[in-house]
């Protein structure tokens, strides 16, 4: 019969032997967060036009009609199952939305005012984590050292959409919430 200790094992090797190849290249490009100045403009150009309009309309011009501009769809939600160091998690995101995470297997080391946090209830000995914000990027990160995992090297996970919490939620019970 195998136990958790010896499937881990497998796992581990199963993925260092499959992930061999891949180089860490750099941060993923995080998506503008700020709306376009044009978009920002909209409101006060159609403000200075409704505003000009009704200068110059006379009582018996008629009222022009509202057309409602044609809105963009959604799109449908995909879903993405990432694995990092051997964790595994799914999220469904739409086209062009950030994904809530980014990972990073080699971090560097952790930033002075990230905070412990206490693994969770059966985590193998010498776990560690801290949680805190990413100095290059002020998104919420969260950094995990593990003996089972990475070759017992620290990696990240990073999140502009996800809290502190949540990351540390994440890392204590496997989902965000």
């Amino acid at each position: 019969m195998i136990t958790d200790d010896d499937l881990t094992r497998r796992l581990g090797a199963a993925f260092e032997g499959a992930a061999a190849d891949l180089r860490y290249a750099g941060p993923v490009p995080a998506a503008r967060r700020t709306p376009s100045t044009a978009w920002l403009a909209l409101p006060a150009v159609a403000g200075l036009a409704v505003a000009g309009v009704a200068l110059v309309e006379q009582p018996s011009a008629p009222v022009p009609q509202a057309v409602p501009a044609p809105s963009a769809s959604l799109g449908t939600p995909t879903t993405t199952t990432i694995t990092v160091a051997g964790f595994r998690m799914t999220y469904q995101a739409r086209p062009g939305s950030p994904a809530p995470l980014r990972s990073s297997l080699d971090p560097g080391p952790v930033p002075s005012g990230a905070r412990p946090v206490a693994p969770p209830r059966g985590a193998v000995p010498g776990v560690r984590a801290w949680v805190g914000q990413d100095p290059a990027t002020g998104d919420a990160a969260l950094w995990v050292e593990a003996p089972t995992r990475n070759e017992g090297r620290r990696f990240a996970l990073y999140s502009s959409v996800w809290s502190q919490q949540q990351l540390v939620e994440l890392f204590r019970n496997g989902s965000p919430s």
